[in-house]
């Protein structure tokens, strides 16, 4: 009986504690579900960590935004800069142009060329008058001959034209020395300037696109004619950019400011420098060498020495025929032999 009673004691404490080993029994277990504390911890890291990557993704969209829009700006502003580049170069062609024709007709008014022979007259008349000039350049002893005496001189004269006519249209080839001999009388000795020869060293020219905005700085400067600083332009577009395709002619545009400014001595030497340092080539090629020589001419017509002005002209003349300057060089020999040919005339006797 009491064995019976123990058995059934120890049972009622041995299920209990199985009950409650196994879970089936006691307190509830806490979910699996739940945070450990340690996560509970990291979530307000990781929210603050989105927080700032989304911050920072918006600050990249905005900035990739306003980047957009800066360069639409720029784009739009290069179009303008072409276009504004476009309507400075037609400017700038348009004020050459009218400088070129204001030249002309300068020229026009002093030569007075007659527009329906102005191509023939370099050839005959002007030659007759050349020759017949030192037959009349003494009046005293033509006005003593007797008029069966004057056939004579008139017999000479046109075997000596085929020896004088190739001087003015004489090949490259041929030295420009004699050419002067038809427009003077009292200095038989030649002329020679080495400078019309072509430049052993001329300089090898290469474009450089940011040469051209400060040469057309320069023109547009010399074009209001402001011309000490176009000259101070020019000079520096020389010292940055002595080789480039504009150098010579910027050398030239220097001599030009020089010469409206009548600084004769100034402008003969910068006319030189183009000569010296640029290849002898045409203005149909671009160069300036027909220009340079025939402004030479100009200056020393300026100062009187039609001798010397006679010499320059009739050497771009016979070299560059085709040009502008070789065009009007020839208006400029035809009058300085007129001139020589009123010089050489006596006065008409009033009372003859």
């Amino acid at each position: 009986m009491f064995t019976r009673m123990t058995q059934w004691s120890l049972l009622l404490l041995v299920v209990p504690a199985l009950l409650a080993g196994c879970g089936l029994g006691g307190r509830a277990q806490p979910p699996e579900s739940e945070p450990s504390p340690r996560a509970q911890r990291q979530d307000p890291l990781i929210d603050a960590e989105l927080r700032s990557l989304r911050a920072e993704q918006q600050r990249l969209a905005e900035q990739a935004e306003s980047l957009h829009a800066e360069l639409a700006a720029l784009k739009q502003g290069q179009e303008a800069d072409r276009a504004e580049r476009r309507q400075f170069r037609e400017t700038m062609t348009t004020n050459f142009q009218l400088l070129e024709k204001s030249v002309a007709l300068t020229l026009s008014s002093v030569v007075k060329p007659e527009p329906a022979a102005d191509e023939a007259r370099p050839r005959q008349p002007a030659v007759t008058r050349a020759e017949a000039a030192p037959a009349q350049a003494k009046p005293a002893a033509a006005a003593a001959r007797p008029p069966a005496a004057e056939p004579p001189a008139v017999a000479k004269t046109p075997p000596s034209r085929p020896a004088t006519r190739p001087a003015v249209t004489a090949p490259r080839s041929e030295p420009p020395v004699a050419r002067p001999a038809l427009l003077t009388r009292a200095e038989p000795e030649a002329l020679d300037d080495p400078d019309l020869e072509p430049a052993p060293a001329a300089r090898k020219l290469a474009p450089h696109p940011e040469a051209k905005v400060l040469y057309e700085k320069g023109f547009a400067l010399f074009a209001r004619q402001d011309y000490d600083h176009a000259v101070a332009v020019y000079r520096d577009f020389l010292v940055r950019f002595p080789n480039d395709i504009y150098s010579d002619n910027a050398q030239f545009w220097v001599g030009e400011a020089f010469f409206q400014q009548k600084r004769f001595d100034e402008a003969e030497a910068a006319y030189r420098e183009v000569l010296r340092n640029y290849p002898h080539r045409s203005t149909l090629e671009g160069f300036k060498t027909p220009d340079a020589i025939y402004r030479l001419g100009q200056t020393y017509l300026q100062r009187d020495d039609a001798r010397r002005a006679g010499y320059y002209f009739a050497n771009v003349a016979a070299r560059f025929p085709e040009t502008s300057a070789g065009r009007k060089a020839r208006r400029e020999l035809d009058t300085l032999k007129l001139n020589m040919v009123d010089a050489a005339t006596p006065p008409s006797d009033p009372g003859s």
